[in-house]
């Protein structure tokens, strides 16, 4: 009997602490809402030293900012450090924070992960996306995407917006799964993210996830253009350039490439250099290309070759023309290295033909499957330029080139077959080529094709 009213005046004394501790807590409430920082914090610190968790962290945050005690970053820790230990998870979070950050005390990636990982399974929402975060980047812990996803998930159930928003990206980026694509893309683009909205159209427009569907698909990205993600601008520019969805409006089309450029979409400046290079106002579009190639997209690079090599819009300049046009190779895009091929072909760079540096340039861009390089190491092997000559082999990549549309390889097949050049003569095929690059605006073709027919 002893025991048990021994047991029961423990019992009676710990609630009567907590009720305690509470009122004390509320009290300290009230005191800071007024602006009476000095109460407050004295308050705190009686409930925090009865254990009151939160009252610990109110504390620790006093003592951070000053507010009503004298501002100590080492006191301010310790009662951080005290609530975090007595289970509470917002203080969990914010230790792991500040080993993360290096704040009040050393930067400690492992010990900010431990913490997140104790305040994520206490299922504060905060500290999952962070965890989440930590397996994307590998700080404090090897790279896990399944876990990093797992996080991010927990996160987003509780309707933490950047965990939804992550998770639309990294299932379009990297995850191959359609429909988690679409759901949380949908999702975060519901919450009003402008790249989520991008990521929903896109899911619209390709069918992934959910049915195609242009109207939706035009109208996500609509919104998307509107919130200014540099994307969606740029996709706008595609579908006003080419009609989709919209009527074909090429003004339109300049000023969302135009506003995709100003927000950081480089490759916009080249597109509008397409468009002026179309328009025939060469100037102007040396100067997109220009701008373009000085931001590093390599097609812009490539083009700005040409216009060097052959004066459109700016003044010839060989040596120009071989700086952007290596610059462009270094970078792997498989049009320079035809071009420079065509540059050592033409004895621009050596003072004489390099057949042989052209023929290792034209075949390293055919591996990359450029037409052009495809069309190039076809004529060389016909020739036996840089190479023996290997007539099959010739055929084999004019016909490669050819069938993929390119125009310039359309013609030379033509002309192989109407000529019997590395094949049968045949004038029914040959008529055929002609046609397929007479369709395109080829005027040799258009020419070639009437001989033909005459």
């Amino acid at each position: 009997m002893k025991n048990y009213f021994y047991i029961l005046s423990i019992f009676l004394t710990l609630t009567m602490s907590c009720q305690n501790a509470d009122q004390l807590f509320e009290k300290a409430e009230k005191f800071r809402n007024d602006s009476n920082f000095v109460k407050a914090a004295e308050l705190y610190q009686k409930a925090a030293e009865m254990g009151h968790a939160k009252a610990a962290l109110e504390l620790g945050y006093s003592y951070i900012t000053g507010d009503g005690v004298t501002q100590s970053d080492e006191q301010g820790f310790q009662w951080l450090m005290k609530s975090a230990d007595l289970g509470f998870n917002e203080a969990q979070f914010e230790i792991g924070r500040c080993y993360e950050e290096g704040f009040l005390t050393d930067k400690n990636l492992s010990k900010a992960v431990e913490w997140y990982k104790k305040a994520a399974e206490n299922g504060f929402d905060k500290a999952q996306f962070n965890l989440g975060y930590s397996y994307y980047n590998g700080t404090g812990v090897p790279i896990d995407i399944d876990k990093s996803v797992y996080w991010f998930e927990k996160a987003a159930g509780q309707g933490y917006k950047n965990a939804l928003d992550w998770l639309a990206d990294i299932y379009y980026t990297e995850l191959d799964d359609d429909d988690k694509l679409f759901k949380w893309a949908k999702k975060s683009a519901e919450q009003g993210w402008s790249r989520g909205q991008f990521i929903l159209s896109d899911c619209y427009y390709y069918g992934r996830g959910t049915e195609e569907n242009l109207e939706m698909s035009y109208r996500w990205l609509m919104k998307s253009a509107d919130n200014g993600d540099a994307d969606a601008l740029y996709r706008m520019g595609n579908f006003y350039e080419e009609g989709i969805y919209v009527e074909e409006n090429i003004q339109e089309a300049i000023k969302y490439f135009q506003k995709a450029f100003d927000k950081g979409k480089y490759r916009a400046a080249y597109r509008l250099g397409e468009i002026y290079d179309s328009k025939e106002e060469y100037k102007t579009a040396y100067s997109y290309y220009k701008t373009a190639a000085e931001k590093d997209e390599p097609e812009a690079m490539n083009m700005l070759c040409t216009y060097y090599y052959n004066g459109i819009g700016c003044q010839k300049d060989v040596s120009e023309a071989i700086k952007w046009v290596k610059r462009a190779v270094n970078m792997g895009d498989a049009n320079a290295m035809a071009n420079l091929g065509d540059l050592y072909y033409d004895g621009d760079i050596d003072g004489y033909s390099n057949y042989t540096a052209a023929f290792e340039l034209y075949k390293k861009s055919a591996n990359f499957g450029s037409c052009i390089g495809e069309e190039r190491l076809g004529y060389c092997y016909l020739k036996g330029h840089g190479t023996e000559i290997n007539n099959a082999e010739g055929i084999l990549m004019i016909k490669r080139a050819a069938e993929k549309g390119y125009v310039n390889a359309q013609y030379d097949l033509g002309c192989c077959y109407e000529n019997g050049i590395g094949i049968y003569k045949d004038l029914s095929k040959a008529k055929e080529w002609y046609k397929k690059a007479a369709a395109q605006g080829y005027k040799d073709a258009e020419e070639a094709l009437d001989n033909l027919e005459y």
